[in-house]
């Protein structure tokens, strides 16, 4: 059994966010949760080794033990959902304020940089996951028998 406290650690060094810390401990499980809960969403269709979704409430935890692999792969996907949440966050910033203002506000103009990182990060998952999906393929059986078999 893998323990969501598991994901969540290494998610908190990969995106290095110390402000989780300033939150009560409550209020970071939620928002840790909601990020896992996440990303379980969006590897869901490519998982084929385990369902994501048999979980133990209770003890917070997966039912089955999760391979390194999977673990990467979900915490990743936290990131790129950390990302999006603050990009969203900075757009959000950006409409309150006025074009002058907010160039004022943000010199290195940070969402743009935001934007960007979402993209990549969003892309290197998609691109890692298709590859997990695919891992155990043998494309040359797969040939011989779409081209011998017609």
């Amino acid at each position: 059994m893998t323990q969501f406290e598991t994901l969540y650690k290494r998610f908190l060094l990969r995106v290095e966010q110390y402000s989780f810390y300033d939150k009560e401990i409550d209020v970071r499980e939620l928002i840790l949760r909601s990020y896992l809960d996440q990303a379980c969403y969006r590897f869901a269709p490519y998982c084929k080794d385990v369902n994501l979704f048999d979980i133990d409430e209770e003890n917070q935890r997966f039912n089955t033990e999760l391979s390194p692999q999977v673990i990467y792969i979900l915490v990743e996907n936290m990131a790129v959902v950390w990302l999006k949440t603050q990009r969203d966050s900075e757009e959000n910033t950006k409409n309150m304020l006025s074009e002058k203002d907010y160039s004022v506000f943000s010199p290195a103009n940070l969402l743009t940089s935001l934007r960007k990182a979402y993209t990549e990060a969003d892309k290197e998952i998609i691109g890692i996951m298709n590859d997990y999906s695919l891992d155990d393929l043998d494309t040359k059986k797969l040939m011989n028998e779409v081209l011998y078999n017609e």
